[in-house]
């Protein structure tokens, strides 16, 4: 494919289209993502995916440095949230989170690692009382 052959010959949504194409968190899902923030490092929308795909694979530090550079939306926040809860601040995403609960776009899954907070927070207590 062209996206792995020549990359600069496409836009940044053909790659994204192409992304969709393979299965989240493939190799080759990943790599398109990495490929279209060296392309376009600037890009707001190119630095959230790539954001989101370093947190699936657990490298927060370089997820960290694209949340950066991704344009403030919801979807962001809602990445900042799981960066969060996968490093252990629970309070710090919470509090993200709850902000989140009002926005259509991300409130399923806001609400969603709400309770999976929740659930961590009475299993921790739970193992405290044994």
């Amino acid at each position: 494919a062209l996206v792995f052959t020549d990359p600069s010959q496409l836009s940044l949504n053909e790659m994204f289209l192409v992304a969709q194409t393979y299965e989240p968190g493939s190799a080759e899902y990943n790599e398109i993502f990495e490929t279209a923030v060296r392309l376009y490092p600037s890009d707001p929308v190119s630095n959230l995916n790539a954001a989101i795909t370093a947190i699936d694979a657990r490298q927060f530090d370089k997820a960290r440095t694209y949340l950066a550079k991704a344009g403030d939306c919801p979807e962001k926040r809602l990445a900042e949230a799981s960066l969060r809860m996968l490093t252990g601040d629970l309070d710090g995403a919470e509090t993200i989170l709850k902000g989140l609960q009002s926005e259509p776009s991300v409130s399923v899954q806001a609400a969603d690692n709400l309770q999976q907070i929740k659930r961590k927070r009475e299993k921790d207590r739970t193992l405290q009382g044994l």
